[in-house]
C-alpha cells in the first residue's frame, strides 16, 4: 500500500487543470476526467502487475521463506490496489461536485461491506479472506456503491470505461 503515494501525487498535481475545463465546457471537463482516469488505472496496473509476477520473491527478500504464504496476500492487496486507484481519481471528482456527503455514505457502505466479507470469508480461508475482503470492498467503493449516488452516475460509467478493452485498443490506435 506504500505505493498509492504514487497515484495521489499525480492525482493532486494533474487534477486542478483538469477541473479547469468545468467553467468553461461540461464535456470537456469530462473528457478530461475520462483521460485522467484512465492514466490513473494503468498506473495501477503498471504497478500492480509487476507486484503479482513477483509477489514469491519480494516476499522471499523482505521476509524469508518462513512467510511464504504472505504471496498470496500480496497479490491480492496489489489487484485491489487497481480499484483503490480508481477510488483516488473518483475522490476529486467527489470533492469538485461538492459531493462529500455521499462520498461519506460509500466510505461507510464499504466499511460495513468489509466487516461483513471477513466474517464470511477469513473461517474459509483464512488471510486469504482477508485480503479478499478488502479487495471486494474496494471494488465496491469504486464500481458498485456509487451506483446508488444520482449524480455520481456519469463519473461510474467513466470507471466502468477504463475496463472497456475495445475502447483502450481504439484509444491506442489514434
Amino acid at each position: 500500500e506504500a505505493w498509492y503515494f504514487i497515484p495521489m501525487a499525480i492525482g493532486g498535481s494533474l487534477f486542478p487543470a483538469i477541473v479547469k475545463y468545468k467553467d468553461i465546457s461540461e464535456d470537456l471537463f469530462y473528457k478530461r476526467f475520462q483521460y485522467f482516469l484512465d492514466l490513473m488505472f494503468y498506473i495501477g496496473l503498471f504497478i500492480a502487475i509487476p507486484i503479482v509476477i513477483y509477489s514469491n520473491f519480494i516476499v522471499q527478500v523482505l521476509y524469508g521463506s518462513s512467510y511464504a504464504d504472505a504471496a498470496s496476500v500480496l497479490e491480492l492487496h496489489a489487484i485491489g490496489g487497481v480499484f483503490v486507484v480508481i477510488a483516488i481519481a473518483q475522490g476529486k471528482f467527489w470533492v469538485t461536485f461538492n459531493l462529500q456527503k455521499e462520498l461519506m455514505w460509500v466510505t461507510c457502505s464499504c466499511a460495513i461491506a468489509n466487516v461483513g466479507l471477513n466474517f464470511m470469508l477469513i473461517p474459509f480461508y483464512g488471510i486469504d479472506g482477508a485480503a479478499l475482503a478488502t479487495i471486494l470492498s474496494y471494488l465496491f467503493g469504486a464500481m458498485v456503491f456509487p451506483v446508488f449516488i444520482l449524480k455520481a452516475r456519469k463519473m461510474l460509467y467513466q470507471s466502468y470505461m477504463v475496463l472497456n478493452v475495445v475502447r483502450v485498443i481504439q484509444c491506442l490506435k489514434k
